[in-house]
């Protein structure tokens, strides 16, 4: 996670006001408490009773609301966009938490906002926060800066759904022995890709 400096800040909790150092990072837009900021707070948890105390005092636990299972993606270093082409860009991804690692999004096509003749390409994005690339077309004439933070898009979750290597074929019956031999190594011959329908009409 990439971390862009440090903040003192007063934290409110229930009645209470902390000073507290919080790391700001791109990667993130919500607030992780770690173990030893709570170590140092003495904090206790009553999970049956869904409550926390902090420096003696209890403090009811409230439920993050529902993700909406978008996040947002930005380009992570200043970068020239050569005219009338398509350029590769690094770009990082703010979420709320961490990403889980099957997480899988996708970034629509679409024109960056503030840059009428700059679009972003269709992509699938695996899981990470940073090093992602994201292909950038300037249509102008000339060349174009677009800087660091710039948004380019909501990356939204998708399902992956995978195919099977093989379709089982249908049994085959009404044939004698040498038949059914024939055949088998007829439909071992047919590409690997075909359907399940290609394959029966096949």
């Amino acid at each position: 996670m990439l971390i862009d400096g440090i903040s003192n800040i007063p934290f409110k909790i229930g009645t209470q006001t902390l000073n507290t150092e919080i790391l700001i990072s791109p990667d993130m837009s919500g607030l992780i408490l770690g173990i030893d900021w709570m170590e140092n707070q003495s904090c206790l948890f009553d999970c049956a009773g869904r409550k926390v105390q902090i420096r003696g005092k209890w403090i009811p636990l409230q439920r993050e609301p529902t993700a909406t299972n978008v996040r947002r993606i930005y380009v992570s270093a200043d970068v020239v966009l050569p005219p009338m082409q398509q350029t590769p860009v690094n770009a990082r991804i703010s979420c709320s938490k961490p990403i889980n690692l099957s997480w899988i999004g996708l970034l629509e096509s679409d024109r960056i906002e503030g840059m009428p003749h700059v679009y972003n390409a269709r992509r699938l994005i695996q899981a990470r926060n940073a090093d992602v690339k994201v292909a950038l077309l300037n249509t102008k004439k000339e060349s174009q800066l677009i800087l660091r933070g710039t948004e380019l898009g909501k990356v939204h979750d998708v399902e992956e759904v995978r195919e099977l290597d093989r379709v089982k074929d249908e049994p085959v019956s009404n044939f004698t022995s040498p038949e059914t031999e024939a055949l088998k190594k007829i439909m071992k011959r047919l590409p690997p890709n075909l359907t399940k329908d290609q394959r029966q009409k096949a």
